[in-house]
């Protein structure tokens, strides 16, 4: 199933992974601000609780953040699209499958089958 919210999902990933807010800020190129990150994993785009809406990133950004979240810019544009605008661009894949996506690319086919092979078995 796809989230509604694959950008936060992300950011709330990588802080629930020990990352604090300001070396955040730093993975992503100092893209925004870690206080802005810290709003936007939180409480989301549109804001929850009273806090407030974030603005969201640039397309200038994308590559702070795709750098951060381990992803390509242009995942990071349709994570971005989706959380702020609700508009699905991840087709019928989850982002799990987008992101690992250029990562399947770059594996030998021998590598390649032994890994849809290892899947297939953890999954039966």
């Amino acid at each position: 199933m796809s989230s509604s919210t694959p950008f936060q999902d992300a950011l709330k990933k990588i802080h629930d992974s020990g990352r604090d807010w300001v070396s955040m800020s730093v993975g992503a190129d100092q893209a925004r601000s870690f206080s802005w990150i810290k709003n936007m994993t939180e409480n989301g785009a549109w804001g929850t609780g009273g806090a407030g809406r974030v603005g969201p990133p640039t397309r200038a950004e994308f590559a702070g953040f795709a750098k951060l979240l381990g992803v390509t810019p242009d995942q990071v544009g349709r994570m971005v699209v989706m959380d702020f605008y609700g508009v699905e661009t991840l087709g019928e894949y989850s982002p799990r499958v987008h992101r690992l996506a250029p990562l399947l690319d770059q594996l030998s086919e021998d590598d390649a089958d032994l890994l849809e092979r290892t899947a297939r078995r953890l999954t039966q």
